[in-house]
């Protein structure tokens, strides 16, 4: 729900985002990365639906790297959009981590600034500005490694943007950066191993910011030093949908997510899947589960039939909505519980549906299925489901 505010957004979040955003952040390393990542997920939750309804319809998510710097980059029509929030009410300032600044794969071409309420379950988008202006006005912070930019040089109401956007597509926004080095492989495994330890609260402050840079320019090295900081964190037991059981319920109600076909009214999605096996009158049973990408909800579809003491598999990816298309470069992936990946399957320019090739699988073997972008830096990007035959 949106409400005024003078000129400045303000949004309601909604209960449900607020319990399951403080749970899913339980799962980072620190005190400190639980909050950031609390607030940046509240924030992505609340205000990209938004964003995309009334003036980005195509935006994506770009980068995170919340257990190491706050803010959430999407993605545009080739701009980049970066949300900064904060839980002070102090708006005298926008301060801005320098990675989302000097980083030239991190750097957008316009910067939020969000202050988020969650006692009050509100967010508020009290101003923004570009990267050149922070980067040539704003005030730099050798201590915390930041930008800062005063109020008033900020614009409050976001249609001047879209106004903006409309009128001078070509508006410079981006100053100029300077390259970051490469780190050496043998000095970035160094690294690596240094900062793993959850005991350094703020791994950005630990190293010049030549090589801090440097690490997070590679997407590989960003991401292991995320998961090595959280593998201390007990990892939340996987949910394993038994596919043998679909055989024997009738699955009257949902089930872990799933559903009948009937039960989602979508006959067309039961003509549309091939059958999964051609032997006679062997019953094929076939589920659906609603997946969120993003903020677009897609439908993962299983077919299964036994066959010689088997089970023949066949899986499905569609969007929710009839008439919409598959985010491009969406891979559909069949994997082994170990991740060794078996098969996948990559979406182009409208596709309404992608789907893998049949499988057999024995009693007991197990595998995953994800979904995802292979070029997104987080490996929690990725949708996972676990089944057992």
């Amino acid at each position: 729900m949106m409400l005024a505010s003078d000129t400045q957004l303000e949004l309601a979040i909604a209960p449900d985002i607020l319990a399951q955003t403080w749970q899913q952040s339980q799962a980072y390393a620190t005190p400190r990365s639980q909050w950031t990542a609390f607030l940046n997920q509240l924030c992505l939750d609340t205000l990209f639906p938004w964003l995309q309804a009334e003036s980005l319809p195509q935006a994506r998510l770009h980068r995170q790297a919340w257990e190491l710097v706050n803010g959430t980059a999407i993605e545009c029509d080739r701009q980049r959009f970066i949300f900064i929030p904060d839980k002070s009410a102090d708006t005298r300032q926008i301060t801005v981590p320098q990675e989302w600044i000097d980083l030239p794969d991190w750097a957008g071409d316009y910067y939020f600034a969000i202050h988020l309420d969650p006692d009050a379950s509100t967010l508020r988008l009290w101003g923004y500005t570009t990267h050149a202006q922070l980067k040539t006005q704003g005030e730099y912070d050798d201590f915390d490694r930041t930008y800062s930019l005063a109020a008033p040089s900020l614009i409050s109401d976001l249609a001047v943007l879209w106004v903006v956007r409309q009128l001078n597509p070509h508006e410079v926004t981006q100053a100029a950066i300077a390259p970051i080095p490469q780190v050496p492989a043998a000095q970035a495994e160094n690294l690596l191993t240094r900062l793993a330890s959850a005991d350094i609260h703020q791994p950005r402050l630990e190293l010049p910011f030549s090589l801090w840079g440097g690490l997070l320019s590679s997407g590989a090295w960003c991401d292991r030093l995320i998961r090595s900081r959280q593998q201390g964190t007990p990892a939340p037991t996987p949910l394993i949908t038994q596919l043998s059981q679909w055989f024997q319920n009738a699955v009257e109600e949902i089930i872990e997510g799933w559903q009948t076909l009937d039960q989602r009214v979508m006959p067309e999605l039961a003509t549309s899947l091939r059958q999964a096996s051609a032997e006679g009158d062997r019953p094929t049973q076939r589920r659906v589960k609603t997946l969120h990408f993003g903020q677009q909800p897609l439908l993962l579809i299983l077919a299964i039939t036994p066959v010689d003491e088997k089970i023949s598999i066949q899986i499905q990816l569609r969007p929710e909505e009839n008439t919409a298309c598959l985010p491009p470069n969406l891979h559909l992936s069949l994997q082994t519980m170990n991740d060794d990946v078996i098969q996948s399957v990559q979406t182009g320019d409208r596709y309404n549906s992608i789907q893998l090739s049949p499988f057999k699988c024995r009693p007991g073997t197990g595998f995953k299925v994800k979904v995802g972008e292979q070029n997104l830096e987080q490996a929690e990007g990725w949708i996972e489901e676990c089944f057992q035959c």
